[in-house]
């Protein structure tokens, strides 16, 4: 999880951002704004997906072994329980053709919380098109204006 300060024209510093890759495991302080990029709803939907364990699933009882041991450690990425709680703006970026974490559980994780959030102009989804995959979104022309654009809608 990355905190980010974004700094204006005048170079005035703009309220922390939490930016995270996948997961929103942190919880305590609230932030000012949230964007998951290719989240998923939670580590045992991530692992049946990866494509590196792909293979495992082949064996008896690996991957329910691997889970666990992560649940017993405490090592669960509930995404989709945690959003639950969140009061803070949430922005949902997702790849249209992003293998590793597949749209569908973007979209949920999005359905989930516009569910949850009583305030739901809070809550945004932004799928980008094909060619971005799950870890190019980064360089999609358009990803700084879109998030600049929710920032600005939910601090103006």
């Amino acid at each position: 999880m990355r905190y980010v300060s974004m700094s204006g024209p005048k170079r005035e510093v703009v309220p922390p951002l939490c930016v995270s890759g996948a997961t929103l495991w942190a919880q305590g302080s609230p932030v000012d704004a949230i964007v998951l990029e290719c989240p998923f709803t939670n580590l045992w939907v991530a692992s049946i997906n990866y494509p590196l364990l792909k293979i495992y699933r082949k064996l008896p009882g690996c991957l329910c072994t691997l889970m666990d041991a992560l649940r017993k450690d405490k090592i669960v990425f509930p995404n989709d329980e945690n959003v639950k709680f969140l009061s803070s703006p949430l922005l949902i970026l997702h790849g249209e053709d992003d293998l590793t974490v597949p749209l569908e559980f973007g979209k949920k994780l999005y359905e989930i919380a516009y569910n949850a959030y009583r305030n739901k102009e809070r809550v945004k989804m932004v799928i980008f098109p094909p060619g971005f995959q799950h870890n190019l979104l980064c360089k999609h022309p358009t990803l700084l204006k879109t998030v600049r654009d929710f920032l600005s809608q939910q601090w103006g």
